[in-house]
């Protein structure tokens, strides 16, 4: 969901591989690993530049890591 919003065309590709790691990770660990699941994606133009925001539903229960990794530095 969302309007148009104009951005700077380089910031395309940092934005496709952060859309493209959160697709990855929902298919993984999220909601997308379960055939019940979903997303639903929002955007609007504010003040300080975009507000992007990411909601999964009907995945497995969210669990603090039982380890640390890279993503998490």
């Amino acid at each position: 969901e969302g309007g148009d919003v104009l951005l700077p065309a380089s910031y395309g590709a940092t934005l496709s591989l952060v859309a493209h790691e959160l697709v990855t990770n929902s298919v993984k660990h999220g909601a997308l690993s379960r055939a019940s699941g979903t997303i639903a994606v929002s955007f609007a133009a504010v003040p300080q530049g975009v507000e992007w925001i990411w909601q999964e539903r009907g995945g497995p229960t969210v669990a603090r890591p039982k380890r640390v990794g890279f993503g998490s530095t």
